[in-house]
């Protein structure tokens, strides 16, 4: 997989606030969401290569442990069916956006 902020270290990314990396996320998913939105499908696949790589670097985080880093993984999982185009796991990035939601506090009154 490409890299798509290549400025972005695992170092800078365990620097920032946890809620900083879920709302980053959330970001990219909501570009995500526009652009399936306007059937521009390439850059919507350039959108969730984005939110994978950023699911990458919060899994590699120490501060996220146990369950937490479970859930990520999980998560990490239904982005790459919507990715794919899963039959078996479908979802839109909208879903993923209200799963997403869940993972912060800082993120659970961000509308989707």
């Amino acid at each position: 997989m490409a890299v798509f902020h290549p400025d972005l270290t695992q170092e800078k990314w365990n620097e920032a606030d946890r809620a900083y990396q879920v709302l980053s996320i959330f970001a990219e998913l909501n570009r995500c969401r526009g652009r399936f939105e306007r059937d521009d499908l390439v850059n919507a696949r350039h959108s969730l290569d984005r939110v994978l790589e950023l699911i990458d670097l919060t899994v590699e985080d120490p501060r996220w442990t146990g369950g937490h880093r479970h859930e990520l993984l999980r998560f990490r999982e239904a982005v790459g069916a919507l990715y794919v185009g899963s039959d078996e796991i479908r979802t839109t990035p909208a879903e993923l956006m209200r799963v997403l939601r869940t993972f912060h506090p800082a993120s659970s009154t961000v509308p989707v």
